[in-house]
Parts: structure tokens; sequence; C-alpha cells
């Protein structure tokens, strides 16, 4: 339960950090994101591109702790 709980966080975090990523840069431009690489990459493919990337990265957090649950549950 505690790890459903911790994997629901993480889901919710990024799911907030794409929000607020989409709304800052309708708000005030791409010129007030901090981080460099999200700016290259909305300047490459839009925020598509940008929403694609975090999306992945959610998925792949998931399945990297689901994987580490199995094989620590299959060690006993």
């Amino acid at each position: 339960m505690k790890v459903r709980l911790i994997l629901a966080g993480l889901l919710l975090a990024q799911l907030a950090d794409a929000a607020s990523f989409a709304i800052g840069i309708a708000r005030l431009g791409i010129g007030a994101e901090a981080n460099g690489w999200m700016r290259v990459l909305y300047e490459a493919g839009g925020l598509p591109a940008v929403m694609a990337l975090k999306g992945g990265a959610s998925l792949g957090l998931l399945g990297f702790f689901s994987n580490t649950l199995a094989i620590a549950l299959a060690r006993g």
C-alpha cells in the first residue's frame, strides 16, 4: 500500500509539473522557463514535445518502481 501511495504521489507531481509548465508558458512565455532543456525542446517541438517527454518520464518512473517492487517481492 505504501508503494502505491508513493507511485501515486510521483505521478501527481509529474502531472502538476506538466500543468504548471503549460500555464506558465501561456501566461509568461517560454523565456520564463528556468530549465534550459525544456526551453530547447519547446522551441524545437512546441508544447506537444514537452508533454510527450514529461508523459514518457512518468511512465518510465512507474515502470521502474513496479519492476523494482516485483523483483523485491520475488526475492522474498
